[in-house]
């Protein structure tokens, strides 16, 4: 899990309660659902951040401190401490993180020689609901030509022909045009609104939280 407190948009947003829990747990208790992976936040070793590593440590969970600015980096030295072969690229403001692709992706990629398993290469699904599994020795022997230092995964999609990358889609439908993101104040109330339409939204498939919103935002426009 990848976070910062120092958010321009929305600082402090990961601590921003939606209903019983704040984002960061939200999103911590989709990713416990999965079977086959552990969970550690990668933090910054900025003060700032403190606060992210105490909610870890009562959360149970391992926590790496690193570079604040360079994300690859960060997450270099978690991968290096940590001896992980595959990794989840997770940002921890996601609460509709889905931990059944993120098995998936570890899965496929223990069974295979690719360094990618995503679903945004193309993008079907909805901006929020990402998923990116690596293979560790493919990031970590690219970060000197890696520029990015916070669109990381940007230069394998720019250059995919010296990579292995699976993408998954969905197959009858195109939600990329969705957002359940959140980044923004208005982000944030809108969650906080479907929230109290539906205490269960963060457990809702796919499907039935598409057709929520879709649901909700025509009720609106009536």
């Amino acid at each position: 899990m990848l976070a910062r407190l120092d958010s321009h948009r929305l600082p402090k947003k990961h601590f921003e309660k939606i209903g019983e829990y704040d984002l960061i747990t939200h999103c911590y208790n989709r990713l416990k659902l999965g079977r086959n992976y552990a969970i550690v936040l990668a933090t910054s070793d900025r003060d700032i951040d403190t606060p992210l590593v105490d909610w870890a440590i009562e959360m149970g969970i391992e926590v790496y401190r690193g570079s604040a600015s360079d994300i690859k980096e960060r997450i270099k030295g978690c991968l290096l401490t940590f001896g992980a072969e595959r990794f989840a690229r997770v940002n921890a403001d996601s609460p509709f993180i889905d931990a059944t692709l993120i098995d998936q992706g570890f899965d496929f990629l223990e069974r295979s020689n690719f360094d990618l398993y995503t679903n945004l290469y193309p993008r079907s699904f909805p901006y929020g609901y990402s998923v990116e599994v690596f293979n560790s020795k493919t990031f970590v022997d690219t970060i000197d030509k890696n520029k990015e230092l916070e669109n990381i995964t940007t230069y394998f999609y720019n250059n995919s022909d010296k990579f292995k990358i699976k993408n998954i889609s969905l197959d009858d439908a195109d939600f990329s045009k969705i957002e359940l993101t959140v980044d923004t104040k208005e982000d944030l109330e809108k969650m906080r609104m479907f929230y109290d339409k539906n205490n269960q939204l963060f457990n809702l498939p796919l499907e039935q939280l598409i057709q929520f919103i879709k649901k909700y935002k025509n009720q609106n426009h009536d």
